[in-house]
């Protein structure tokens, strides 16, 4: 049987631990072992505080370095513009036949999905695991209620041994980080340390990251 391949998405402007510690507790309740990080292109709604690409994956790389459950997907940055995640699990999908593609999402991704591009298209292409995420003002539309009841299960079998198809509401503990206020901290101090590695700190400070972010 073909292991399941399970990625998470993000800009990962730095890469911290409030990224990676929801979706690893979310795929030890599936009994899947290895998460990719895929740094994507800059999405239309966010910006890259000045930093390149390139220290995006160095980032990537040396958190993925630190902890072995890690490793980096960067297919979407060799993707042609513009970038939507249908594109690029596409993509993966010619890549992957008939493997499961476990795609994490946030749970406010989730009460949003409904506004992505050619969003019904995604459980042709993969499963959706939903971590928790602190959005209490928001609430899914009748239609998206509908879709999640005919989509979702409670199964870890059904994700790891379908291609795709299903949604999976992790039971997971909410982390409170944020890349934004990372950035904010120019200082990277002990109000950071908890989320993001030495190594990432030490590269943050020899190419001078964000210290002109407000």
């Amino acid at each position: 049987m073909t292991r399941p391949v399970a990625l998470l998405g993000g800009t990962f402007n730095p890469p911290h631990l409030g990224h990676v510690q929801g979706a690893l507790a979310a795929l030890d309740q599936l009994g899947i072992e290895k998460l990719g990080l895929m740094p994507c292109k800059l999405p239309p709604h966010k910006t890259t505080a000045g930093v390149s690409d390139a220290h995006r994956v160095a980032m990537v790389k040396l958190l993925c370095q630190r902890y072995s459950r890690l490793y980096p997907q960067l297919i979407e940055l060799d993707l042609p513009a513009p970038s939507y995640t249908v594109k690029t699990l596409s993509a993966l999908r010619e890549r992957m036949n008939g493997t499961p593609i476990v795609f994490i999402i946030g749970e406010d991704s989730l009460n949003t999905l409904d506004s992505w591009y050619e969003w019904r298209r995604l459980l042709s292409l993969c499963h959706l695991v939903v971590m928790r995420r602190e959005d209490p003002n928001r609430q899914l539309s009748a239609e998206m209620r509908k879709w999640l009841e005919e989509h979702r299960t409670h199964d870890p079998a059904q994700i790891k041994n379908a291609r795709c198809g299903h949604v999976f509401i992790a039971q997971t503990a909410y982390h409170a980080a944020s890349s934004t206020v990372i950035r904010n901290n120019s200082m990277m101090n002990s109000a950071v340390s908890q989320w993001l590695p030495d190594v990432i700190i030490d590269y943050i400070n020899q190419h001078n990251l964000y210290s002109n972010t407000k």
